[in-house]
């Protein structure tokens, strides 16, 4: 995704503080595996700088490229920096991908007069940016606004019967494009692996054709995340989200309750909805030298009225195994094996923390 994110604020009482300087440079090229692409491989690299503000949350900047086995591509590019004391923040980011999605109904349910296990594929090519200007309001506290755009084209499979001839919206691809807010409160004590502090980031965009979007709709979403030391080494970490949709929503925008690191053990893109609420917990644990642990868990659910977003939630739970590739930060590779409430388990494999 194209991002763009300008922060501007009255300098706090600590940033005259000189600070520790530190730099780093991480290439990383592994293998990796989702439920959703199979095995797959990835290249990236990761740079990370500070001059004259607290290393917490350090200046980086990352370029990825992805191939798997189906076929899928992924390439992106971003740069975040840190100006003048903390005081201006430049977010820079550009990324493009065709890929190969499922599609099994909406809500969860099956399309009607169709069995309970239908499931159809298209492919989506897609490029995605974001451009936005906020303000400082206090230490870890910024405001503004934003304008989000991005263009898909869909190609349904061959054997995509209803997809090929639903009046879905969506279904033609075309541009989404529309201004937003944004507000993001951070207090971590580090960006890639906190041990402690808070995170909170919300937004809300409105799309219409008189901004260039070729469907008229509204979103917003919600992420709160949370981390405590319990002992030395052991982590507790808890998230929560929530999306928003209103409109005429392209059903590829439509949150899925799986995914980026969300609810890990079930199926991707089983349950989307234009409404989503899912909170997770996960404990993380040191074993030896750059090897550790985590066991998590998670609820969560995907609906069309708010008023059912807590019935019945779906449940995921699992445990992984971490191993540092970068010390400094600690960037870890991470292998997550997720079970559903059926016991049916997927594996992940692949880089970063879920959370």
């Amino acid at each position: 995704m194209l991002a763009m994110f300008v922060t501007i604020g009255r300098a706090s009482d600590d940033d005259a503080t000189p600070h520790p300087k530190t730099r780093g440079m991480a290439p990383i090229l592994t293998p990796f595996y989702s439920p959703e692409t199979g095995w797959g491989g990835v290249a990236s690299l990761i740079m990370y700088w500070n001059a004259d503000r607290s290393a917490a949350r350090p200046d980086t900047a990352s370029i990825v490229g992805i191939y798997t086995q189906k076929e899928q591509m992924l390439f992106g590019l971003n740069v975040d920096q840190y100006l003048l004391g903390d005081r201006l923040l430049i977010k820079t980011g550009l990324a493009t991908s065709n890929w190969k999605k499922t599609f099994f109904g909406i809500g969860g349910e099956p399309p009607q007069g169709y069995p309970s296990d239908f499931e159809e594929e298209y492919f989506t090519e897609t490029l995605k940016g974001d451009l936005g200007l906020a303000g400082r309001l206090r230490e870890g506290l910024y405001a503004g606004l934003h304008w989000s755009i991005s263009s898909t084209r869909i190609d349904p499979v061959e054997d995509a019967v209803w997809l090929a001839g639903s009046d879905l919206p969506g279904l033609s691809g075309g541009n989404v494009s529309g201004p937003g807010i944004i507000m993001t409160w951070d207090t971590r004590d580090e960006a890639f692996f906190p041990t402690r502090g808070q995170l909170f980031q919300a937004e809300y965009n409105w799309f219409t054709p008189e901004t260039g979007s070729d469907y008229d709709f509204e979103q917003a979403s919600a992420d709160m995340r949370f981390y405590f030391t319990v002992f030395p080494g052991h982590i507790l970490a808890l998230q929560g989200n929530f999306v928003y949709l209103a409109g005429e929503i392209p059903f590829y925008r439509l949150p899925s309750l799986s995914g980026n690191g969300l609810m890990r053990g079930l199926e991707g893109d089983l349950y989307i909805d234009r409404l989503r609420l899912a909170m997770q917990a996960e404990y993380r644990f040191p074993l030896i030298n750059r090897f550790s642990g985590v066991v998590f868990i998670g609820a969560g659910r995907t609906a069309h009225d708010r008023r059912k977003l807590l019935e019945d939630p779906e449940i995921a739970a699992g445990f992984g195994v971490r191993y540092t590739v970068e010390k400094n930060k600690k960037i870890n590779l991470r292998l997550d094996i997720g079970f559903d409430e059926a016991g049916d388990r997927k594996f992940y494999f692949t880089l970063r923390e879920a959370f």
